[in-house]
């Protein structure tokens, strides 16, 4: 999931949105809108995929957990699904509030995507991120 999150096309659409939240100025004019909206669908698409692994590590862990205890040694794998979370958690955090950035500035009216946006938010423990007052409406034009 780590891996899937910092490299790639991933890295890249990473890249150009921090490039347009926090470059100067004449760094955020070069984006353009096009590049823009792009970054935002593979950030978000990266997003789902990793909702779906937080799914499948929280079933695992319950299992890890059965085992362990079965062989005496359950505080070996207790907190696999929540060390695994956190070590994510500052990079899905990032990455949320930068597609409700985009969203909130751009004339953007994808429902679909917002719902799922909202979704994997929610899974992935960044659903107050998507509750912002900026998050509510479909916004003005691009910058």
């Amino acid at each position: 999931m780590h891996r899937d999150l910092t490299t790639g096309e991933v890295a890249e659409a990473r890249n150009c949105l921090g490039t347009w939240r926090y470059g100067a100025a004449e760094q955020r004019r070069a984006v353009t809108d096009s590049q823009l909206i792009q970054a935002f669908y593979i950030v978000l698409w990266c997003l789902e995929r990793m909702a779906n692994g937080e799914q499948i590590l929280r079933q695992q862990q319950r299992f890890l957990t059965r085992l362990s205890a079965k062989r005496g040694d359950a505080d070996g794998t207790r907190d696999l699904h929540r060390q695994s979370m956190e070590h994510l958690r500052w990079h899905l955090r990032e990455n949320v509030a930068n597609l409700v950035a985009v969203r909130a500035v751009t004339s953007m009216d994808d429902a679909a995507a917002w719902t799922s946006l909202c979704s994997a938010a929610e899974a992935l423990g960044c659903s107050d991120l998507v509750a912002l007052p900026a998050a509510a409406g479909s916004g003005a034009a691009l910058r």
